[in-house]
């Protein structure tokens, strides 16, 4: 299975430890099953998608690591859904802050840098999406309305599994 996902991630050190299935892998101390739109629904919202994940034990993927967004970038660019509700959202503390679902950790990224697409975030919304490719850009986020549809939108689960792999170098922060 290692050398069938040579092509599909960028660290290929860490191949071994992914189990990959369908649109279901485990990285680490992670879970993540990646949600396609339904074609007979008019479309997702962050709330709902987040609800959803909730409702199966886990909750919208926070990517709190460059190697994370590594491999979740690289997922994406094989699936046909264009982006996916992620559990990062816009915090009403002063001064706001863009803060992950699953620590409360704080996204250190200013408008227009890695990881936000170019000119996000805009200031439309206080939840965010992750693009597969957004003008030659992968896997960059854009802020947008927590209530608003997209209808082209998928999510992204993420839930603890109860072996981590801990590997060297690996992602082992068992939430």
């Amino acid at each position: 299975m290692c050398k069938e996902l040579v092509h599909f991630f960028t660290h290929s050190f860490h191949l071994c430890y992914l189990l990959f299935q369908g649109q279901k892998f485990v990285y680490g101390c992670s879970s993540y099953t990646f949600h396609a739109p339904f074609s007979h629904k008019a479309g997702y919202n962050w709330q709902e998608s987040r609800q959803f994940c909730k409702e199966t034990g886990s909750d919208l993927v926070s990517i709190e690591s460059l190697e994370e967004w590594d491999i979740l970038r690289s997922a994406i660019q094989n699936m046909k859904t264009a982006e996916y509700f992620i559990g990062l959202r816009l915090t009403n503390e002063h001064p706001r802050k863009w803060r992950w679902l699953s620590k409360n950790t704080p996204m250190n990224a200013s408008r227009g840098i890695h990881p936000w697409a170019p000119s996000q975030p805009s200031g439309d919304g206080k939840c965010a999406v992750m693009y597969k490719e957004y003008n030659k850009f992968f896997g960059r986020f854009n802020d947008v309305g927590c209530t608003v549809i997209l209808r082209n939108a998928g999510y992204i689960c993420e839930r603890p599994v109860t072996e981590c792999n801990n590997i060297e170098g690996g992602n082992s922060r068992g939430r």
